[in-house]
């Protein structure tokens, strides 16, 4: 029985990129000419959201002595909660399931302004 060569990948020849110096000295690729004005005009991204969760439901969820890692799960699940309510009032059909995040209503984590600018939105409809 004879032995396997190398595996695939390590036969392949690599492939001469335009951004490597040893490839297409001078050329910009038609890709690259068309995106490189429109990231010079490029608005920057929005910051991103925060959100600050009540204390008290924190401490009665987590407990005392929490760990941080667990708060910032619960935040990015408090987050996207929030986020899908934003999603259906904008698009006005809203669910009308109860939300809740680890057993608690939503409105329990959320501080009372962002309860009220979430009414705010959905009266602007």
């Amino acid at each position: 029985m004879g032995t396997m060569g190398p595996p695939y990948f390590l036969t392949m020849r690599r492939k001469r990129s335009f951004d490597d110096p040893g490839g297409y000295p001078g050329r910009v690729p038609p890709q690259k000419a068309e995106v490189l004005p429109l990231l010079a005009t490029a608005q920057p991204s929005p910051p991103a959201p925060t959100l600050t969760l009540d204390p008290i439901a924190v401490r009665e969820v987590l407990g005392p002595h929490y760990d941080e890692h667990d708060l910032g799960i619960l935040r990015l699940d408090v987050l996207a909660m929030v986020r899908q309510l934003e999603i259906e009032i904008e698009n006005g059909v809203i669910d009308k399931r109860v939300r809740t995040v680890l057993g608690r209503l939503l409105r329990d984590w959320l501080d009372p302004d962002e309860v009220a600018r979430l009414l705010r939105l959905g009266g602007r409809r």
